[in-house]
């Protein structure tokens, strides 16, 4: 039997240990390493692997795919519990891998194949070093002639020197590159659907950051990602040139790992081949890729953002400033308080992150298939609260929540104050567009029969309508609020404010009304806002 190539962490599970290394089989195929009948090696799972100019080894042309990973998971009788918190299939990138689980799945692949007999003894799997991933990114002098940008553009893209990326140019965070038509992708991407390089290597840049690792002394600290990923959009990581050095226990849904094949027969360092220019050229552009590690840590967590982050806006939640958080949710200063207030009303998307966290998608919520936009409705008070500390644990957990802080519901005095605008004489509005009735033409989405021709019967997308003077959207109509307060001197009794698309009470549209109702219930027109609490008392959270 032949060795374990590496002990593995103590992550990817005792997951190895559950693996008899080298007693596990695989299919021989007819293409070998080094044979002559291709230059293309697909192996037992699938994976096509294609040799590059200026190394000796072959790239899988694909990121390690979902299907990929879950043979490893098969053999090892072991639940993955990592699982991004949106929708893949199998042919999407695995990610929230750390680097040793990389790693991992290279050494069991190994041993895999060499028992087989699919690979000699001196051929392994493993993860390229970033020199390699030079090569594939034809940023040294390889003897490719790329039809892309060569590394002596001053600003090169795998597709060229145009901005914004072209729509087949990768997948990127589209939503917040000003000018970008989109590449048909939310979250992940399937493997191979974007131009390859000269090579035939698909994805080096977007879709999934891609673990790379060059052997040193000692313990595994740190690795350094490339390529970007779908959840980036800064124009600087988009530069193959582009690296991030991060801890080794990062795990986050915008990395993954590609492997390369290698055989210890043929192998020699390619590096002495670079010519001295192309060495200088590659260094000058690699020196502006440094990021502080919170920046890492926020960005890889966010999920596609609307819009483009105002001047005053921190990626980590600070008194005072507003707050873009993982979910896209913009959180703004209320004045005369040290809490940050949603801007809108949590949306069917970001309900709809929760529910893909806890895994279970059985009775999944129509709402969540459609209409993501929307305000999430028909949600009790009780789930509404469940969902703020989800929330808080999970960006606690990122480091963009300092430990201190929490996400909770707004108590009715402060929704109050929202409303009102902070009036300067200190008056509390009649409604939160003023006094009068009407209110001004297409400001607020209620019943008909209240403001007859002016909006439309049903529940609309958040920020329909103009904001007031704080910056916050329909604190009247379209969806009505649940706030943190107990109402009733029995203490089971909770309340929401701010009426609906189904009002036909106007009373109901007044700043100070609050309809009471026994815990627990659901109601198809109320949903909620966040609030989230950075100093004081953080034990409020009902």
């Amino acid at each position: 039997m032949i060795p374990c190539p590496r002990h593995p962490s103590q992550r990817l599970g005792l997951l190895w240990r559950r693996i008899a290394c080298g007693m596990i089989g695989a299919v021989l195929l007819s293409a070998t390493p080094g044979g002559a009948a291709a230059d293309e090696f697909r192996n037992s799972l699938g994976m096509v692997f294609h040799s590059v100019k200026g190394t000796d080894v072959r790239f899988s042309v694909w990121e390690t795919r979902v299907s990929d990973w879950n043979a490893l998971l098969t053999s090892a009788n072991v639940k993955w519990e990592h699982r991004p918190d949106f929708p893949q299939d199998g042919s999407h990138p695995v990610v929230n891998v750390m680097l040793e689980d990389a790693m991992d799945f290279c050494d069991w692949l190994t041993e895999k194949e060499r028992e087989s007999g699919l690979l000699k003894d001196t051929q392994s799997y493993r993860l390229p070093t970033n020199a390699e991933w030079d090569a594939a990114a034809v940023l040294v002098d390889t003897g490719n002639k790329p039809t892309q940008a060569a590394a002596t553009v001053p600003q090169p893209f795998f597709w060229g020197t145009a901005w914004p990326p072209p729509s087949d140019a990768g997948n990127y965070n589209r939503a917040r590159i000003e000018g970008s038509q989109g590449d048909g992708f939310e979250f992940t991407a399937p493997v191979g659907r974007f131009k390859p390089t000269v090579d035939g290597i698909y994805d080096l840049g977007g879709n999934a950051w891609e673990w790379t690792y060059d052997p040193a002394a000692g313990e595994v600290l740190s690795g350094t990602l490339r390529g970007s990923s779908w959840m980036y959009w800064r124009k600087d990581s988009m530069n193959p040139a582009y690296r991030l050095t991060v801890e080794a226990e990062t795990r986050v849904p915008g990395i993954g790992f590609r492997c390369v094949l290698e055989d210890s027969d043929t192998k020699s360092e390619f590096e002495s081949n670079i010519t001295a220019e192309k060495k200088e050229e590659r260094d000058r552009l690699m020196s502006k890729a440094v990021v502080s590690q919170d920046e890492v840590k926020q960005a890889m967590m966010e999920r596609r953002l609307q819009g483009t982050q105002d001047k005053g806006e921190t990626s980590v939640a600070a008194p005072g400033r507003a707050f873009v958080n993982s979910l896209g949710l913009k959180l703004l200063p209320l004045p005369g308080t040290k809490v940050l207030m949603g801007e809108h009303e949590v949306r069917a998307k970001d309900y709809k992150a929760f529910v893909f966290s806890a895994g279970d998608l059985s009775t999944l919520d129509p709402q969540l298939r459609s209409d993501l936009e929307h305000p999430y409705v028909g949600v009790s008070w009780v789930d509404a609260v469940v969902f703020c500390r989800w929330l808080t644990q999970r960006e606690r957990t990122q480091g963009t929540l300092p430990q201190s802080a929490a996400y909770r519901l707004p108590f009715k005095s402060e929704w109050v104050r929202a409303a009102s605008e902070n009036d300067p004489a200190g008056k509390q509005r009649a409604y939160p567009w003023g006094s009068d009735w009407p209110p001004p033409p297409n400001r607020i989405n209620i019943n008909l029969s209240l403001l007859p021709g002016s909006a439309q019967p049903e529940r609309m997308a958040v920020k329909s309508f103009p904001s007031n003077a704080l910056g916050f959207y329909e604190l009247a109509g379209n969806a009505a609020e649940w706030c943190a307060d107990i109402g009733g001197d029995l203490g089971s009794h909770r309340i929401y404010l701010g009426g609906s698309w189904k009002s036909t009470d106007l009373s109901k549209l007044r700043v100070d009304s609050e309809e009471r109702v026994e815990d627990g219930n659901a109601f198809p027109d109320v949903g909620f806002r966040l609030v989230l609490e950075l100093e004081g008392d953080n034990s409020i959270n009902p």
